[in-house]
């Protein structure tokens, strides 16, 4: 059906458009804090929001066209309308005991938007090939935007200020800049990390840290051409000047257990492909080099909102400071360095806990494993594919200790979205692939 077919072309623009944050900011009155806008708290209508909502409706309206209602009264479909409703429960009262209930509407209906993205593309096992090719795509622009960035140590400016890049030179205020120091000069050289057109260099170190390992770990042999080398090494270097020390570090680890722990090959192959262990430490040394102090600044930031989310989660344990309020339950520290810095804790475990409570992570927690459990025998084996993907969600997970931005910012919440969608499209057995 048309309706269905120009869906499963807006998903893989969707996948392609990761990167882009072109988006209409609104600022009511409750975005402020203490007096001043804040981005985490303001309703937005990104671009690929607008993408994922036309998909969502054609492939909706595809699907109550061929609808046999009769089958509603299922016992599976009645299980999964108890499990709705227990979710929708749980929103409700997130929502209710929030410090701004508009915040918390606003974060869950993306989690709505962002739970139907996951369940397209696992239900879509034929189309993975093409969000992965339009994943790496969207990774390879934004490498080499931010090369160039790098390069001129600003903002391209142009039109790519229409895909979402911010104006920025390396002396504007609260940019991200890094120190390198190497054992031939005698002092730092203070330098811009690129954006791309992301809202950190340490997301899109994430970003290119995921798209850059499953494109390697999935190409196959034959179709090694030198533009697919050049486009590796471009990405390489790209993650490489965002600087972000969790991204190129997990990363190093992706591809040691990629070609030293899973290979199954003959062990002359095997003793080729270890020859990559030597040169990804290298590079994890080479990265060293960068400063890092315990008492950086960044550092002790991080380590003050910690404690401070560990406060506000034991000050509201039950149901949480509703979804997407933790920066305003910041109000109630005391304590100056939160007031200098207004973001949210960097630590996407500490930041749930906050805002959804022992409620929340618990009543959600049971409703995946439920869904698990209902699936798990029908689930097909564990292949490579499976393997890669859930590999790419740990790296995430890891990096999820020390940022936030998959908890909190569009271009990582959608990017998560995918990669679960992936996994369990590698898993769902053929009978459940939607895509006709």
């Amino acid at each position: 059906m048309w309706a269905e077919r120009l869906s499963v072309y807006l998903m893989r623009v969707l996948v392609f458009c990761i990167p882009i944050q072109l988006g209409l900011h609104f600022w009511p009155q409750w975005t402020l804090f203490l007096g001043r806008r804040i981005d985490y708290l303001s309703p937005t209508l990104y671009l690929t929001d607008g993408i994922a909502l036309i998909a969502m409706i054609f492939y909706v309206f595809a699907r109550l066209r061929r609808q046999n209602f009769k089958r509603l009264r299922s016992k599976k479909n009645i299980v999964y309308g108890v499990l709705f409703l227990i979710v929708f429960s749980i929103a409700v009262l997130n929502i209710f005991n929030a410090i701004s209930w508009q915040v918390s509407v606003y974060r869950w209906t993306k989690v709505v938007l962002f739970g139907f993205v996951t369940f397209y593309i696992a239900t879509h096992k034929s189309e993975s090939k093409h969000y992965l090719q339009a994943l790496v795509a969207g990774a390879l622009f934004s490498s080499m935007l931010a090369v160039a960035q790098f390069m001129k140590q600003q903002s391209i400016g142009s039109i790519f200020w229409f895909v979402g890049e911010r104006l920025f030179t390396i002396n504007t205020p609260l940019i991200a800049r890094g120190h390198v120091c190497t054992p031939f000069t005698e002092s730092c050289t203070l330098i811009l990390r690129p954006y791309a057109t992301f809202a950190h260099p340490n997301l899109l170190g994430g970003y290119l840290s995921v798209a850059l390992f499953l494109f390697i770990a999935k190409i196959q042999k034959n179709r090694i051409r030198i533009i697919t080398i050049a486009a590796m090494i471009i990405m390489g270097i790209a993650l490489l000047l965002t600087m972000s020390r969790a991204a190129i570090v997990v990363t190093s680890l992706l591809f040691i257990w990629r070609y030293a722990f899973i290979i199954r090959d003959t062990p002359r192959l095997f003793t080729k492909r270890i020859v990559v262990v030597p040169f990804v430490m290298i590079i994890v040394s080479l990265f060293f080099v960068l400063p890092f102090s315990s008492t950086d600044e960044s550092i002790l930031v991080r380590t003050n909102l910690n404690f401070a989310a560990i406060r506000v989660f034991a000050n509201n344990w039950v149901f949480g400071v509703g979804l997407g309020n933790f920066v305003l339950s910041l109000k109630g520290i005391q304590n100056s360095v939160f007031f200098t810095v207004i973001q949210p804790v960097h630590n996407v475990y500490l930041l749930a806990l906050s805002e959804l409570g022992f409620v929340g992570i618990v009543g959600l927690s049971g409703v995946a494993i439920v869904l698990w459990r209902t699936f798990q025998h029908k689930m097909l084996r564990i292949n490579k594919d499976t393997s890669f993907y859930a590999a790419s969600l740990i790296a995430l997970g890891t990096i999820g200790l020390f940022d936030h931005y998959m908890w909190t910012l569009q271009q990582g919440q959608l990017l998560v979205s995918v990669l679960i969608g992936l996994y369990l499209s590698s898993r769902i057995p053929p009978e459940y692939n939607n895509c006709k």
